[in-house]
């Protein structure tokens, strides 16, 4: 793998823009920046781009949180009303708080993939 395309990936799972990796992407855990603060690159490229973060979203919620108390219940580890409550708790919670790490993923993802892209703006 070639240097610029680890930097593409690398930066945005800090939460900096893939493109120069100094300004942040998220503003605050919901609020997006729509370009970089320090190099005006546009995070945004369509209606609809970071709808590739609600299945990471989904993919993380569902790896680390429910199928871990589902195994537990099985397993007799929990009761069957414990398990019901931390799955629906826990599928409330943590898809919000996992929302600013799904966005960086995804652009991660997408600019690992399309570096080329980069350098377009």
């Amino acid at each position: 793998m070639n240097e610029r395309r680890k930097q593409a990936i690398y930066r945005p799972l800090r939460n900096r823009c893939p493109k120069c990796g100094e300004g942040a992407i998220m503003q605050n855990l919901v609020h997006l920046h729509k370009s970089c603060p320090h190099c005006e690159f546009a995070y945004y490229r369509e209606d609809g781009f970071f709808s590739g973060a609600l299945p990471i979203n989904y993919a993380l919620v569902s790896v680390f949180w429910l199928l871990p108390v589902m195994l537990t219940w099985i397993l007799g580890g929990i009761s069957g009303t414990t398990a019901a409550v931390l799955s629906g708790v826990g599928a409330v919670i943590w898809p919000i708080a996992l929302y600013r790490y799904s966005q960086c993923l995804w652009l991660a993802m997408y600019y690992g993939v399309i570096v080329d892209e980069l350098d377009t703006e």
